[in-house]
């Protein structure tokens, strides 16, 4: 075994890569797919199915389904007798999945935290 002898280079010993990576995420603007700002928000008030989407994009870190087509494509959906709902989005910040059920998940409490965007 003459000869044979482990060589390199150790790893960085700086943050010099995670901030490379911090900087290529942060590259993608929060606005609309076309890069429209939103002009106004509101609160959501009352539960509908509309609501409870924005609910599972919001919560992968999305403003709007248009946001989440541009990065990832459709997303999947439960079928329409099981209520249509998403059933699977990926995060924005690391591309995991999140899974979700067939049947509501924002509970009345959650209602003021889901975010209503409008463009003009």
């Amino acid at each position: 075994m003459d000869g044979l002898a482990i060589g390199g280079v150790s790893a960085p010993m700086t943050a010099e890569r995670p901030q490379q990576v911090k900087k290529q995420l942060s590259r993608r603007t929060p606005d609309a797919a076309d890069g429209r700002k939103p002009t106004r928000m509101e609160r959501a008030k009352a539960w509908t199915p509309e609501i409870e989407d924005q609910f599972r994009l919001q919560n992968s870190g999305f403003k709007s389904l248009d946001e989440y087509v541009d990065m990832y494509g459709e997303p999947e959906r439960w079928p329409n007798e099981l209520g249509g709902f998403i059933s699977k989005t990926q995060l924005k910040s690391n591309g995991y999945f999140v899974y979700w059920r067939k049947f509501r998940e924002c509970e009345d409490k959650h209602l003021a935290q889901v975010k209503i965007y409008y463009y003009d």
